[in-house]
């Protein structure tokens, strides 16, 4: 977590340098800000030795590969907290990486650390429950962009991951995500469901759900769409 929090805080002090002296600072001040805001989240000393040279390298290889791609009108850590946002009567927020804007059309970019998923349908549970999870993120935002009094008349058509980290090749990995209209509809019930739950304060459900799985997680929530 603060090896992520850290790597957030960076990204968006370089599009703050971007912006405000309409160039790019280079790669070792980037690592070396790195370290400072990874120092800032007081982990312990043994942590801060064996993760800062790793996240450091994994940062310079993004950073050096993907470095031209930022642009000063990109939108970073966008909040909707005041946006006022309501699905359903459900109240919806969240902060959003990077927008990216053309026109009427978006795309949302959410940055991730920690090892890369290559596919939505990733082999390995652990990582199938990840995709699921991070598929179901880009909707969300879908959602929250576009019934927002500031992005009123936009559409996101698409939602991409980008890792702050190489995979196994040594590669930076980029996933995108063509946002079905059957899966917001999904996701947007869900809301509804969800939110009457816990205002009504009903935690209670009929079945048992053992292991957390890809399967099991579908399972509950067709229970909820179903019940």
């Amino acid at each position: 977590a603060g090896n992520g929090t850290a790597v957030h805080q960076t990204i968006n002090w370089i599009y703050n340098k971007l912006k405000s002296e309409n160039k790019l600072p280079k790669t070792a001040e980037v690592l070396k800000t790195f370290e400072k805001f990874l120092k800032k989240q007081r982990l312990p000393e043994k942590d801060l030795n064996k993760y800062l040279p790793k996240s450091k390298d994994a940062l310079r290889a993004f950073y050096e590969e993907r470095k031209d791609n930022f642009k000063s009108d990109h939108l970073i850590e966008k909040n909707f907290r005041n946006q006022g946002v309501v699905i359903s009567d459900q109240r919806i927020t969240g902060k959003i990486d990077k927008i990216k804007k053309d026109g009427n059309i978006l795309e949302v970019t959410d940055f991730k650390t920690g090892n890369p998923i290559e596919s939505w349908n990733p082999s390995g549970s652990y990582n199938k429950i990840k995709a699921w999870k991070y598929k179901n993120q880009l909707i969300f935002y879908k959602i929250l962009i576009e019934n927002s009094g500031d992005f009123e008349g936009c559409q996101v058509k698409k939602g991409w991951l980008e890792f702050v980290e190489t995979n196994d090749g040594g590669q930076i990995v980029r996933l995108p995500l063509e946002i079905k209209d059957k899966d917001v509809k999904r996701v947007k019930r869900l809301i509804r469901i969800v939110g009457e739950k816990i205002k009504g304060l009903d935690f209670s459900i009929d079945q048992k759900y053992e292991k957390e799985t890809v399967k099991n997680i579908r399972k509950f929530e067709d229970y909820l769409l179903n019940n």
